[in-house]
């Protein structure tokens, strides 16, 4: 089927994770396991195939809708440029309102993307435009995912509590959540983000339930990639967070969707850390000489070495380890973003 690009390397068309492919599999042998009168009642509880499929989450992904003037520039169709901007993949007669809708959608994530750049090149004590030769050629991802509700408990590695950050500059958020009965309505994106002290921020609401973060109605929710910790040397966090399936117990056909705009800048853009975001050498000679901090929360160096966007964000990363397994890449790929989070890179 042309559509599904299972791998997650290219960020086009229908995805599904490796590890999520692993998942499916142990969903399937369970079902086998299970009793035919009672697997029968649990398929029949149920109008979502994806459950049915073992499925925890698919996607379905788009790139930056470019012109034929740009396509025929070297930096989309060199060999490196086609590795970040791969051509979409849509149903040509399906559903023929898709393109439109995500290519019009992309375009409004962009201009978002960019104010949100703007005020914080601001906050950060930069010229507003600072990040915008960096980003004007962007290899931005907008996903639409379903979650689907899970029937078969969760096992003992629960993927879908499985923490990860972000490869790019930012990622902008939406979601909702459909319930029978009642229709779809504002989720709150089954997210939940880890604090400063190492809590999952979670709300109880009775003895073993939880409820995740909840996001305004109308609003979107920003998270903060790895290239912006970077950046600012570590002084910005990139947001750990993990996504969770809704619950069995609500209703066994409820679902979750969300929009998930993931903003890259130029793939051959350099990483550096920013000057105000550690001790100049006229800081550190001032508290030589025994004057106050002028700084005190500044690194008194970068902690990260200059770096290319493409060899930090999933494609160009991905790209460099195509001749391993898909699940192998893909655990190297998260090692490499765990590792940019805590100043290891």
């Amino acid at each position: 089927m042309q559509l599904v690009v299972q791998d997650m390397r290219r960020g086009r068309g229908y995805e599904i994770s490796p590890e999520h492919k692993q998942y499916m599999q142990a969903f399937q042998q369970q079902q086998q396991q299970q009793q035919q009168q009672q697997l029968a009642a649990l398929c029949g509880s149920s109008r979502e195939p994806s459950a049915l499929a073992g499925i925890l989450s698919e996607r379905f992904m788009c790139g930056p809708p470019l012109t034929q003037q740009q396509l025929q520039q070297p930096y989309y169709c060199s060999e490196l440029g086609q590795v970040f901007f791969t051509p979409d993949v849509f149903p040509s007669s399906s559903t023929p309102e898709l393109q439109p809708a995500m290519q019009a959608c992309y375009s409004q994530c962009e201009i978002i993307a960019g104010a949100v750049l703007r005020l914080a090149a601001a906050s950060l004590g930069l010229q507003q435009h600072f990040f915008d030769d960096k980003i004007c050629r962007h290899h931005s991802n907008l996903q639409v995912a379903n979650y689907p509700s899970q029937l078969l408990p969760p096992g003992p590695h629960d993927l879908r509590k499985k923490a990860h950050i972000d490869s790019g500059s930012l990622t902008l958020l939406a979601s909702q959540d459909y319930l029978p009965g009642s229709g779809w309505r504002a989720g709150n994106g089954g997210l939940q983000l880890l604090s400063a002290s190492g809590q999952w921020l979670e709300v109880q609401v009775a003895p073993g339930q939880w409820l995740e973060v909840e996001v305004p109605a109308g609003a979107l929710l920003l998270n903060l990639g790895s290239l912006m910790s970077r950046w600012t040397n570590g002084l910005w966090k990139a947001t750990l967070h993990r996504v969770t399936n809704p619950l069995p117990a609500k209703a066994r056909s409820s679902r979750r969707l969300s929009m998930a705009f993931f903003h890259k800048p130029n793939y051959d853009a350099i990483i550096e850390v920013l000057p105000t975001c550690y001790q100049s050498s006229e800081q550190q000679q001032q508290q030589g000489l025994g004057a106050a901090p002028v700084a005190p929360q500044l690194p008194a160096s970068p902690l990260f070495p200059p770096a290319v966007v493409g060899d930090l964000t999933r494609q160009g990363v991905l790209h460099k380890l195509q001749h391993l397994p898909p699940e192998e890449a893909s655990r190297r790929y998260h090692e490499l973003m765990a590792a940019t989070r805590s100043g290891g890179l």
